[in-house]
């Protein structure tokens, strides 16, 4: 019963700092040596009263990612790697409605990425630059067209 209490503590301070998800939580208390049943039992208590909900922190989470210019992909990629289950980081996925956000986060971090794309290495560079950090092949065509580059209707 002590240990409950001391993992409880640990689990309240690491969340007083900061929102953590629940699979993020568990792994950095079992890390600390705590016995894997006794945080299970601790976070499915703190979920019970509301101090501990990925979908809430998950809202957060994308907002500082849009924030950072992130697309789409690579938001639920996160979402996913940070342990937030796979069929919720799709729910969220399709919540998120960035088209017009992504054409200008491209635009932004074109100027300032200053990518040499009348070259094809560098186009290349740009397109691989842009699908890394989540963006669709789609929405990147769309934007380098604007751009007057041609060449990429054959592209895939």
């Amino acid at each position: 019963m002590e240990e409950l209490s001391i993992i409880a503590k640990k689990a309240a301070d690491l969340l007083a700092r900061r929102p953590h998800f629940r699979k993020e939580l568990e792994n950095k208390l079992i890390k600390k040596g705590y016995s894997e049943e006794l945080v299970i039992q601790v976070l499915n208590d703190f979920e019970r009263r509301g101090y501990l909900n990925d979908r809430d922190h998950a809202s957060l989470y994308i907002d500082e990612l849009k924030r950072k210019r992130f697309g789409k992909y690579e938001i639920m990629r996160r979402l996913i790697a940070k342990g937030v289950k796979e069929s919720t980081a799709k729910e969220l996925g399709s919540t998120i409605s960035l088209e017009k956000e992504e054409r200008e986060h491209i635009r932004y971090l074109l100027n300032k990425r200053r990518f040499k794309l009348d070259d094809p290495k560098g186009l290349k560079r740009a397109i691989d630059f842009f699908m890394r950090r989540g963006f669709s092949i789609e929405i990147i065509k769309e934007v380098l067209k604007s751009y007057d580059l041609g060449g990429l209707e054959g592209e895939d």
